[in-house]
Parts: structure tokens; C-alpha cells; sequence
């Protein structure tokens, strides 16, 4: 009897401790704002949904965030055309991540419409949105209020294995100490529109050629159990000498990233949809005003900083794969039930513009002058 009893208190013992620590409740032990990384991605992949953009089979560096089951947010720098001319033969999708999917979700891309305040030599406005066809998702979605809101905010990165099976385990980076006057002094931009971006300088060595630093690609917002993605990379800035632009800086490099709630309204009212915004401790609610950001007159490259967008994959950016490579994985990707379509926009792979369409759906690409390919040479 006596051992009997001692079993029971053991017993009892063991599941309050569980409790306490959230063994029994996943479900708010996976919602709260977790002190570790680990902890930090279980709760971004039960909450967050994001995506990467693919084109003609290749991973790119651009994320794509969902505001829908039909749109999603992409920087427009991923895009752009040659001269007047565009290219017939690009294929644009998207693999999709989030609570509603176990394995990498492939969807098509059947139209881009960039913003047309965009400016290919300063990045204001950088900002796009692609149309998928993601009807199946049972997903919710939301952007995040202004970054100000939330009491920690999380540089991440999201890419798939090298194979495209799998996704790698999401970095997640607290960020660095980075003065305003910095920021300001590296992009006049920035300077012009410290509300509508973020800027830092945290970086990843590249998988590829670790002699060569990365941005990461978005920001999430984490306040009362609540988190939210809330601004997106759009360029980087390195003042002084560049050496080879990414790859063995001697200098610091700043990233700068766009906020996503800025451009709700712009959303909402050229697709007429109604996207919902989540802010800190207080859930979804109404959506700030439009925003288009104050351009410099002088281009970005007379900052006395050398400017970047990188947005395409780190093989065809950053040198040879002399580095480290993610983890493949023999898992295989859900394809959507969609064929296909083919890109009527142009790539950066520095071909000859003499392409011609091989057949196909296009791809509709709204766009309001040229833009420049990735300034990473």
C-alpha cells in the first residue's frame, strides 16, 4: 500500500511539472513568446505564413508573404524588364510555408503588379504583389502593424533545401545595435523615410561561399503571445570601399527592409480585397493609411554608399559552391493541381533579350518603366 501511494504522489508530481511547463497545453506553450530559438521556430512555423519565389525551377532569395489566398506581398526588385523589351519565357511560382502545410506546397504565379511609385534607383515604394492560385489553403492571414508596436522583432530567414523538397529549419536573429544617424548616413532613403523602414546589419554567412554575407529576408513581430510579419528586405547599403559588394566586405553592411503595413491600403484598393493588419496585444483591426514614400532626387548609388538588392539565389549571386550547402532531403514537394504558366517578364541572367516564348499561359506583368537587374556585380 505504501508503494502504492508513493506511485500516486509521483504521478501527480509529473503531470504538475508537464503543466507547468506546457506539456499538456502545446497549444499555449506554442503561442507564447518563447526566450529560445528552438522554442522561437515551433512558434513561427504554427503561426507564420511565408513562401519563396521560384523561377524556371530555381530558388530565388525573394519571400513572398501571403495576404490571402490569392495574393501575396514580394519586393519588386525580384522583377525586371530589359529596356522595353520582356522575355517570354520565364516561369514564376511560388513555394508556399505555413501551419496548413507539412512538405514545401508549389503554387503557380499568374500575375505581378508592381507598385507604381516603385523606383529602380533609389528602391522606394519596393514593394509588388504576385496573384496565386492557393484556393485550397485553409489558412488565416494577416500582415503586422508598424514594427514600433511589437516588443521584439526577428530577422528571418526561410529557404528551402537545395533540392527543393524540404524546408530548412528558419534562422531567427535578434538583430544588432545600429544607430538612426548610421542608417541615415548609408541611404538617403532611409533618411527621407525612417517610419517606413527598418534598417540593420544582421547577415548570414552564404550557403554557398561563406566569404560572402546575406540580409536575412523578413522581420516578424512578436507582443502577448502574437506574432506577425512585419516588414520584408528590399535593399542593402555598404558605405566606403565595397569590395566585391556582398562577398568579403570590409565594411558593415546594412540591410534595409520595407514595412508591409505602409502598403495595406495601396493593396486593398488596387485589388479590392479587405486585408486584415494585427496589432500588438490588441488582434486584427482597421488598416493604417497608404503610404508612398518621399524619393531622394539623387540616386541611391550618390549616398557616397554602394547600393544592392539581392534577390536572386545564392548560387547565382555569390560565387561558386565552395561553402556550405543545406541539408537535402528526400521528402517530396505537394505540387498544386495548376500547370505551370510561363513569365512574360524578363530575368537577370544576362541573356541576349532574344528569347522566345515557348508556348504556354503568360504571365501578366504589370509594370510602369524599367527596372534594373541585382546590382551585385
Amino acid at each position: 500500500m505504501a508503494v502504492t501511494f508513493e506511485l500516486f504522489w509521483l504521478f501527480a508530481l509529473c503531470a504538475i511539472l508537464s503543466f507547468a511547463h506546457g506539456g499538456l497545453l502545446p497549444n499555449n506553450r506554442l503561442h507564447a513568446r518563447a526566450s529560445s530559438d528552438d522554442s522561437f521556430v515551433t512558434t513561427y512555423l504554427s503561426t507564420i505564413n511565408d513562401g519563396i519565389l521560384v523561377k524556371d525551377g530555381q530558388q530565388t532569395f525573394c519571400s513572398v508573404i501571403p495576404i490571402n489566398s490569392k495574393y501575396a506581398f514580394v519586393a519588386a526588385s525580384c522583377f525586371e524588364t530589359k529596356g522595353n523589351k520582356e522575355n517570354n519565357n520565364m516561369n514564376y511560382e511560388v513555394y508556399l510555408s505555413g501551419p496548413g502545410y507539412k512538405t514545401p506546397t508549389l503554387i503557380d504565379v499568374t500575375s505581378i503588379q508592381l507598385h507604381k511609385d516603385y523606383d529602380e534607383n533609389t528602391f522606394a515604394n519596393n514593394i509588388g504583389i504576385l496573384t496565386i492560385d492557393n484556393s485550397n489553403s485553409t489558412s488565416e492571414y494577416f500582415i503586422g502593424g508598424p514594427p514600433s508596436e511589437w516588443a521584439t522583432l526577428s530577422y528571418i530567414e526561410h529557404s528551402l533545401t537545395e533540392d527543393l523538397t524540404a524546408w530548412n529549419t528558419p534562422i531567427q536573429n535578434a538583430g544588432t545595435s545600429v544607430s538612426t544617424s548610421q542608417c541615415a548616413g548609408a541611404s538617403s532613403l532611409y533618411k527621407a523615410n525612417e517610419a517606413s523602414l527598418l534598417c540593420n546589419s544582421v547577415d548570414r554567412k552564404s550557403y554557398y561561399n561563406t566569404s560572402c554575407e546575406t540580409p536575412l529576408k523578413f522581420v516578424v513581430g512578436s507582443s502577448g503571445g502574437m506574432e506577425a510579419v512585419v516588414s520584408l528586405y528590399s535593399y542593402s547599403a555598404i558605405a566606403g570601399t565595397p569590395a566585391d559588394g556582398f562577398c568579403n566586405s570590409k565594411n558593415t553592411i546594412l540591410s534595409y527592409y520595407t514595412n508591409l503595413c505602409d502598403y495595406v491600403q495601396w493593396a486593398e484598393d488596387l485589388l479590392s480585397i479587405t486585408i486584415g493588419v494585427r496589432h500588438a496585444n490588441i488582434g486584427v483591426t482597421s488598416v493604417p493609411s497608404s503610404v508612398v514614400m518621399t524619393n531622394p532626387s539623387s540616386s541611391a548609388t550618390n549616398d557616397g554608399s554602394y547600393i544592392y538588392s539581392l534577390y536572386e539565389s545564392d548560387t547565382a549571386k555569390l560565387g561558386s559552391d565552395n561553402g556550405s550547402t543545406p541539408t537535402k532531403s528526400s521528402n517530396s514537394p505537394t505540387k498544386s493541381s495548376n500547370s505551370p504558366r510561363k513569365s512574360s517578364h524578363d530575368d537577370n541572367s544576362g541573356d541576349d533579350g532574344n528569347d522566345s516564348c515557348n508556348g504556354g499561359d503568360t504571365l501578366t506583368v504589370t509594370v510602369t518603366h524599367t527596372l534594373n537587374s541585382c546590382k551585385c556585380d
